[in-house]
């Protein structure tokens, strides 16, 4: 019986996706484009400071899952690897 994808694809696919048009926490593409829009509009610049407790604490939960999600992509990459063995033997066997 054919299932769907897995959860743990599908999560590393939405994540991939997120990073690809994103950028990573600290590259911010949109705050710089929105910057750059109010000087050039002589717009008054809003900044907002976030705690340092509050950095450590996002940078330290962004790590864990890093962390959890490389685990994940070691674990499907095994299981690619040997459903590919698998396969190869099956095509030793009957070619």
């Amino acid at each position: 019986m054919k299932r769907g994808p897995e959860p743990d694809s599908v999560a590393l696919i939405v994540l991939a996706l997120g990073l690809l048009t994103m950028g990573w926490a600290g590259q911010r593409p949109v705050p710089e484009t929105a910057h750059l829009l109010m000087v050039a509009a002589d717009a008054p610049t809003i900044v907002q400071e976030f705690p340092d407790a509050w950095i450590r604490e996002f940078d330290l939960k962004r790590e864990r899952l890093i962390e959890r999600l490389d685990g994940k992509m070691d674990d499907l990459r095994r299981k690619l690897e040997r459903r590919q063995s698998r396969a190869k033997v099956m095509l030793a066997i009957c070619g």
